[in-house]
């Protein structure tokens, strides 16, 4: 079966598509560079709370990385983070979408709005090579809770690793 007819397979029984997926990453059948394939692996999830002092909640939508994420933790008000192995987010290699390749000196927060008025703001990004951070502030720039300020609304989050 060649990897054109495994994946029209899969088309057709979208509940196997996951496991074809990672066959085919398995036999190492379309690696990211060659024909058909990504130029970079990607983890994308949706990011949610359900209280104010509970831990994250992640969908995660794409998981390329190779090793399974750990849970997101919330360390305190309005900081959360993720932890996979060493060497996981490569310094010049990762971007961190829409933030770029941010090394954690620089200062990129996006606005949360209520669709009136913006009532906080967010900052996302790798803060070693091996761990992934979510900043949340209220509009006074006060640490603050994604639910206290979104309730369970979801925040799209997405990273890319360059070889």
């Amino acid at each position: 079966m060649t990897i054109q007819q495994l994946e029209a397979f899969s088309n057709t029984k979208p509940e196997l598509r996951y496991i074809t997926e990672e066959i085919i990453k398995y036999l190492g059948a379309n690696p990211p560079g060659s024909p058909g394939g990504s130029s970079y692996l990607a983890y994308a999830a949706l990011f949610s709370q359900e209280s104010a002092l509970a831990n994250p909640v992640m969908s995660i939508l794409k998981n390329d990385l190779g090793i399974p994420v750990s849970d997101w933790q919330r360390s305190n008000t309005g900081n959360y983070f993720a932890q996979w192995d060493a060497g996981t987010f490569p310094l010049n290699k990762t971007l961190v979408v829409p933030f770029g390749d941010w090394n954690g000196d620089a200062q990129i927060y996006l606005p949360i709005s209520d669709g009136d008025a913006i009532i906080g703001y967010y900052a996302f990004y790798r803060s070693n090579d091996f761990t992934l951070q979510l900043e949340v502030y209220n509009a006074a720039w006060e640490r603050a809770d994604w639910f206290t300020l979104a309730a369970e609304t979801l925040l799209s989050i997405k990273v890319e690793v360059y070889p």
